[in-house]
């Protein structure tokens, strides 16, 4: 999702411009360059480039090789944000007690707008084909958590019914490897985050792996109720 600035003068601020670089970034994107960046907010490029550097200034730009990457003090920044770092505290030992168990990677997702953002993963040893295999657990573990997790978005519920319907989304990947999403549901129906589990497609049994996952979710809502009501 980024902000085309223009479109309407109200939206040309020096902060809008500045925060529609910065949402420019879409997830597995590592770096931008100016051009790209110019391009997406349709801002005139000695624009970004004046905004650029003192987003660098900042630290919520940091340079890279080819373009510019999100900075390590927009990260700090973020992970002060009280809900999702609660979120994270709490969901944290269920998602460790669940990779116990099965065995497999775990990770705890949230969606920003239609991306999956993880908050935590816990990744287990991968099989031989080590750096493809770990690459692919990333995608599966977004497409999975993505559909478990927008089933329970009103405007997109009717087309992922059946994954509604049963609770939980699966995905495959090119290399024999299956990641089993299940939603962690707000009493209201709200989908406040997903819980994934992803490993060799041989090795994980879907039913009792959904099982389990769903325990964790069930057990990070209760949590969570316990940590309001204090």
């Amino acid at each position: 999702m980024y902000l085309d600035l223009s479109a309407t003068p109200g939206a040309r601020s020096k902060l809008s411009r500045g925060l529609a670089l910065l949402a420019c970034f879409r997830a597995g994107e590592t770096e931008l360059t100016l051009s790209e960046l110019a391009r997406r907010t349709r801002l005139p490029k000695p624009t970004v480039h004046r905004l650029i550097k003192e987003l660098v200034d900042w630290g919520l730009l940091e340079r890279g090789r080819g373009g510019v990457r999100l900075g390590h003090d927009l990260f700090l920044l973020g992970s002060r944000a009280p809900w999702q770092r609660r979120l994270r505290e709490v969901a944290s030992p269920f998602l460790e007690r669940l990779h116990d168990v099965t065995r497999h990677s775990t990770y705890l997702s949230v969606l920003d707008g239609t991306s999956v953002v993880h908050l935590e993963g816990i990744r287990s040893p991968a099989p031989p084909a080590d750096g493809p295999w770990r690459a692919e657990q990333g995608e599966l573990c977004a497409g999975a958590a993505g559909k478990a997790m927008l089933a329970h978005t009103p405007a997109l519920r009717e087309e992922l019914s059946e994954v509604a319907r049963q609770g939980y989304a699966v995905a495959t990947g090119r290399l024999r490897s299956v990641a089993v999403a299940v939603p962690v549901l707000h009493p209201t129906g709200h989908a406040l985050a997903g819980i994934t589990v992803v490993g060799p497609l041989d090795r994980v049994r879907l039913m009792t792996t959904v099982r389990h996952a769903q325990g964790a979710a069930a057990a990070t809502v209760a949590q969570l109720g316990a940590v309001e009501a204090r």
